[in-house]
């Protein structure tokens, strides 16, 4: 079995080079795809430079993520496919694992755990869930899949520009059944700190997440009541944040419905209600 590690890259000239590297240090990646997403730095001269003939670089008009991962993934041959964010980093050893773990277990679907940061640290490791969102919400480089049971399924949903990789993982682990997953407690990427590269929308794209997963997987949800009041937990949270106040009591509500003995959920109730209502007040100095 040969594996790819299948590698989006949106203005990543500073840090692409490091997650190329690290995937080439471990022999088992026969290929190595970059998808340039429509990149405005020098993300693709980086790669070229490197001029090493296991990686491949893809260019495309900005698509997101989701769209990125697909063009690699249509490029691809090898049996395995990791994909792996362009501003992080394997670590050492971790696509044996993952073939290993195929080998061994004859598994469709392998997940691991990452490190957070530079900082030594406690792993994070994926949860044994049939539900990988919100609860152990994989991170590339932390799941490899078989590319036919990818290719089955078509790929990643473009709809989403975030989140892509919970409503894969969700899709294909509802389809192939919990048999075909195979959980290892091994850290396999280090994920660095996105901070300063989150979007102005980053709270919209993470409503559409969440409103795309309830309205598209609510028969596959519909026995989960602890994920679907999670959902909209987030959702109140984040709709009061952008200041739309109906629908954060909407979502809080629905979240209690679902799980009505959580007293954080009737928390959000309350929070909710009570921005809806207020009102704010000028001083008496304010200029109208």
């Amino acid at each position: 079995m040969e594996i790819c590690v299948v590698i989006p890259a949106y203005n990543d000239g500073g840090s692409v080079d490091r997650a190329v590297e690290s995937a080439l240090l471990d022999e088992t990646a026969t290929e190595v795809i970059v998808v340039d997403d429509g990149s405005t730095d020098d993300t693709v001269e980086v790669v070229r430079r490197m001029n090493n003939p296991r990686v491949r670089v893809l260019s495309q008009a900005n698509g997101g993520p989701a769209a990125a991962r697909n063009a690699g993934l249509a490029a691809a041959t090898a049996d395995i496919v990791v994909f792996l964010d362009a501003d992080d980093q394997l670590l050492v050893g971790a696509l044996s694992v993952f073939l290993n773990a195929h080998k061994s277990g004859q598994c469709s679907i392998v997940r691991t755990g990452a490190l957070l940061g530079q900082a030594p640290g406690q792993p994070v490791f994926a949860e044994e869930s049939m539900y990988p969102y919100p609860r152990g919400a994989p991170l590339a480089g932390t799941f490899s899949i078989l590319r036919s049971l990818l290719n089955e399924a078509h790929g990643y949903d473009e709809q989403f520009r975030f989140g892509e990789n919970s409503e894969l993982l969700f899709r294909l682990m509802a389809e192939a059944g919990a048999a075909a997953v195979s959980y290892v407690r091994v850290p396999t990427v280090r994920i660095f700190p996105r901070s300063g590269r989150r979007p102005n929308h980053y709270d919209k794209a993470r409503l559409d997440c969440i409103n795309l997963m309830l309205n598209n997987h609510k028969d596959a949800l519909v026995n989960d009541r602890e994920t679907i009041a999670h959902f909209h937990a987030i959702a109140s949270v984040l709709y009061r944040k952008i200041g739309l106040r109906n629908n954060a009591v909407e979502h809080a509500i629905s979240a209690l419905k679902y799980k009505p003995l959580s007293w954080r959920n009737w928390l959000r109730v309350l929070r909710s209600v009570w921005m809806l209502h207020s009102r704010t007040i000028p001083s008496s100095n304010a200029h109208l």
